[in-house]
């Protein structure tokens, strides 16, 4: 009988030496909830790699520029990759992951960046 206890193994947020495919890499960094929804997201022209639209099939590297549309299309976000993990990982080791470089409602007129909680208390600590 096999026990059930598993050999203990590296981190799981180990960086590729090469690539992934931009769905897997949308996927595994929580960007997405799932791969098929990154692939769709791609399908749609919703997905920039380094400013051009990316097929789901394009390979990411570290380094490369992600901007994506959420499912709902509501806001657009650009990510920096730092690391590209070997498997999924949970959603709190994954932001460590890539670097947030801009996040804005796609409704807004003026593409006003969508700020943090911080910023929100550091904008009303102005406005007093």
């Amino acid at each position: 009988m096999r026990s059930s206890r598993r050999a203990p193994t590296e981190p799981t947020a180990a960086p590729l030496a090469g690539g992934l495919r931009v769905d897997v890499a949308l996927d595994r960094l929580c960007l997405m909830k799932t791969r098929s929804q990154a692939a769709k997201a791609c399908s749609l022209g919703h997905v920039l790699v380094n400013g051009e639209p990316a097929r789901a099939s394009k390979e990411v590297k570290v380094g490369d520029r992600l901007r994506y549309q959420d499912r709902l299309s509501r806001h657009e976000e650009e990510v920096l990759i730092l690391h590209l993990p070997e498997r999924a990982v949970a959603k709190a080791e994954a932001r460590d992951c890539y670097e947030r470089i801009s996040r804005r409602l796609l409704d807004d007129p003026e593409g006003a960046v969508d700020r943090t909680p911080e910023t929100r208390e550091e904008a009303q600590g102005e406005t007093t």
